[in-house]
């Protein structure tokens, strides 16, 4: 089968996603598919599609898409609750549903995903599929005896309660965490996870569904230990984390995390070419 991933959205979202990119890439090689892979361009060949949310913002290029009959199909990696990806205000949901009734079909790591769309009348095929492990996860710039800088990092965004739970983290007089936004430079994630004694996966909040499980497996790939204060969890990715409370975060961060060895044997466990294998 011939494959294309197509990121939609900009480069500093490319490169954010390129976890995501690169298990899809590495997972459908194994499998003896044809795969490329484009920013923001479509392809004669089969599209799996990241970033559908921000091409529903784009509604020429969606009836173009549409009328055609371009063959795609949509990996959805953001929370769709039926009315808006991630309770964003203003959020295109006509453009979206258009998108995904023109899909082949559509695909989700999480099972909160699955009843929104049943809910607004999408009748073709939702194929779950739990994300999971791959050895090229494995970042050879990372490297766990370069001793600590840091008590912890934190990567992605910093939206809803997590900004203030990373304020109050910052301003501790007992422990130093290293803070990197979308903006930040893309190398500067491997300089941090190296020196960091534990890796963060912070809840935003009470409206999250479920936990990012593509930080959980990059950092735990990698040998880093993570403490996460998230409860929703329907999808088991907690496992490869360690719950705190975040009242007793700080405390914990003092503490010494287990092996690397024991952390990637854990993230191992589940494999992600196995988990896509009824999928694609």
């Amino acid at each position: 089968m011939k494959y294309n991933i197509v990121n939609v959205g900009n480069s500093e979202w490319f490169n954010f996603k390129s976890d995501i990119i690169y298990g899809l890439y590495h997972s459908l090689i194994r499998r003896g598919h044809d795969v490329t892979i484009s920013h923001n361009r479509f392809a004669r060949r089969t599209n799996i599609v990241i970033g559908a949310d921000f091409l529903a913002n784009d509604p020429k290029k969606v009836d173009d898409l549409c009328r055609n009959h371009v063959d795609y199909i949509i990996y959805e990696i953001e929370y769709f609750d039926g009315k808006t990806i991630n309770h964003r205000k203003q959020f295109n949901v006509s453009n979206y549903l258009k998108l995904i009734f023109s899909s082949r079909y559509v695909v989700t790591p999480y099972k909160a995903n699955i009843a929104s769309y049943r809910e607004v009348g999408y009748s073709g095929s939702i194929l779950y599929a739990r994300w999971g492990h791959f050895p090229e996860l494995r970042n050879p710039n990372i490297s766990r005896g370069t001793g600590e800088e840091f008590h912890g990092v934190f990567y992605g965004l910093a939206k809803g309660d997590r900004r203030q739970k990373l304020a109050s983290l910052q301003a501790s007089n007992s422990t130093k965490i290293a803070v990197l936004g979308p903006r930040d430079p893309h190398m500067l994630r491997e300089y941090s996870l190296s020196s960091a004694r534990w890796g963060l996966s912070l809840s935003y909040g009470r409206h999250e569904a479920f936990v990012n499980p593509f930080r959980l497996y990059y950092m735990s790939a990698n040998g880093i230990a993570v403490l996460c204060d998230s409860t929703r969890d329907e999808d088991g990715y907690l496992s490869l984390a360690e719950y705190v409370k975040f009242d007793a975060l700080e405390d914990r961060l003092l503490d010494a995390p287990p092996s690397a060895d024991r952390v990637i044997e854990r993230a191992s466990a589940e494999s992600l070419f196995g988990n896509l294998k009824n999928v694609f």
